[in-house]
């Protein structure tokens, strides 16, 4: 609720004036209790990121490396997948967040996503811009990305499929050296 009913000050939802009150939230759990666990609530210990650090999701890496575990273990992969980039809406600040003149949602979060035909996604990441694991393969571009997804269906003959933004002959070769079979639209000239 508090994402999108915004209020200036927290305690606003916990009000005892009827228009500001927000009873979802101050039947659920009582302010004091909410302000503890957002004051204790961390999934890192900060003196253990180093100052060469360049993941900007550093203090979410260990939830988002246990939801691609989960995710990528919950259910058996499919045999055709695909590999494209969603868009997770959000306009307030944030370092990560993008502008993407040609997407429905201008403004929000970029991940890049594989999923199966059903939907599932097996693996994410979100966009970080040229920081974070991107840099080990940029001098392949988007196709490092996909390289990067799939890494955990090597050798078990599975189709994916991409659309330009991803597609070279670099990654094809890479892909086929991994036993994964690629379908791809490309750019022509």
């Amino acid at each position: 609720m508090m994402t999108y009913i915004r209020y200036p000050r927290i305690r606003h939802y916990w009000s005892s004036e009827g228009s500001l009150r927000m009873t979802y939230i101050s039947e659920a759990m009582n302010q004091k209790r909410y302000e503890e666990i957002r004051r204790y609530l961390h999934f890192m210990d900060d003196d253990t990121i180093t100052e060469d650090n360049t993941d900007k999701l550093i203090r979410l890496r260990p939830v988002l490396n246990r939801l691609h575990d989960a995710f990528h273990s919950a259910v058996q992969p499919e045999e055709y997948m695909s590999v494209d980039e969603m868009v997770i809406p959000f306009k307030r600040h944030s370092g990560l967040k993008q502008y993407l003149p040609k997407n429905p949602k201008k403004w929000g979060y970029k991940v890049w996503v594989h999923a199966g035909t059903s939907g599932y996604a097996y693996c994410f990441e979100v966009f970080q811009g040229q920081a974070g694991e991107r840099e080990a393969v940029s001098e392949v571009g988007a196709s490092g990305d996909v390289m990067r997804l799939c890494h955990d269906i090597k050798d078990q003959h599975y189709k994916i499929y991409a659309d330009n933004l991803f597609s070279s002959i670099f990654l094809v070769k890479q892909l086929k050296k991994d036993k994964i079979w690629y379908l791809g639209t490309v750019r022509s000239g």
